[in-house]
């Protein structure tokens, strides 16, 4: 996504696979033994070096509408209360 956002401060050359197998949990940057999550060095879940701009505007688009979704589903919510 930040490809797609903010491209500038993206360091692709920084960019390493960091597979994390069957690991789950929320992904974090900073490991706290107090806090579950998978840690990342990288800060990244998959290979980065596959990213695209592209890829990032499609994700985006798709995220987009699903909070359009939602929000227009409970707009009908409340409708229906009223």
């Amino acid at each position: 996504m930040m490809l797609a956002i903010a491209p500038d401060i993206v360091h692709r050359d920084k960019a390493r696979p960091d597979y994390h197998g069957n690991a789950s949990g929320p992904l974090n940057r900073d490991r706290d033994q107090e806090v579950p999550g998978v840690y990342s060095p990288s800060g990244s879940w998959s290979d980065p070096t596959k990213a695209s701009a592209e890829k990032g505007h499609k994700l985006l688009e798709a995220l987009i509408n699903g909070i359009v979704k939602d929000i227009q589903n409970i707009s009908q919510i409340r409708k229906l209360k009223d």
